[in-house]
């Protein structure tokens, strides 16, 4: 009677008791005692059969998949040439031609800047001074920090609503600009154009080309 073999049933081969491992293992180490020790299916050490090693390669793990060598990369990076000899071989944190995945390409320019890939995502790097305020690349950088009440000099500012004037940006920085005959004479944004230079004895509106009166000629 050929023995039971750690759990196995004996088995008589050619007139000889010999250990017969079931699909997808193995008895490598030759050790009968241990029975079939080894999962073929899943041991990068033996893929498939005893000894068979899965070669390792840049910027990945080797992994054994159903007794077939395989390549598990390391985060941020994919094996797009599906070429085991040179692993990984491409980032997809930093690569514009192959951003976040193998298959997605950054445009090469966008509208006021050109186009990086940061992280994964496709991003825009502005030409001064414009702002990609919307994060949509696929616009570029759309907003004029200069000249936009609504992101003036960074993105989200926003220029006050002023009394008397509409709200502007010049070259950053919030402004107003006055409806006649209202001037900003204290230059305070908050209350906008707060004198009728038409009717106030200290702020009097001057017509193009005419000159301030004396005091003199000043009415009481």
């Amino acid at each position: 009677m050929c023995p039971d073999v750690a759990g196995l049933p004996g088995t008589c081969i050619g007139g000889r008791c010999q250990l017969v491992c079931p699909a997808g293992t193995a008895d490598c180490d030759g050790i009968g005692s241990n029975g079939c020790e080894v999962n073929v299916n899943g041991d990068v050490q033996n893929c498939g059969g005893c000894g068979i090693r899965c070669p390792t390669a840049p910027n990945a793990v080797a992994s054994c998949q159903n007794g077939v060598c395989a390549l598990a990369c390391q985060p941020g990076f994919s094996d797009c040439n599906a070429n085991m000899v040179d692993g990984c071989e491409v980032s997809l944190i930093n690569n514009p031609s192959h951003c976040g995945s193998c298959f997605a390409a950054c445009a090469p320019q966008v509208p006021n800047g050109a186009s990086v890939c940061q992280g994964g995502v496709c991003r825009a790097v502005c030409n001064t001074p414009f702002l990609d305020c919307n994060n949509f690349v696929v616009d570029g950088c759309e907003v004029n920090s200069q000249i936009n009440p609504q992101n003036c000099g960074v993105c989200g500012r926003v220029c006050p609503q002023a009394q008397n004037g509409a709200s502007t940006c010049v070259d950053g920085d919030c402004s107003v600009s006055c409806y006649p005959p209202f001037r900003n004479c204290d230059n305070n944004l908050v209350n906008g154009c707060e004198i009728n230079t038409g009717n106030d004895p200290q702020n009097v509106s001057l017509q193009l080309g005419e000159r301030p009166a004396s005091l003199g000629q000043l009415s009481p």
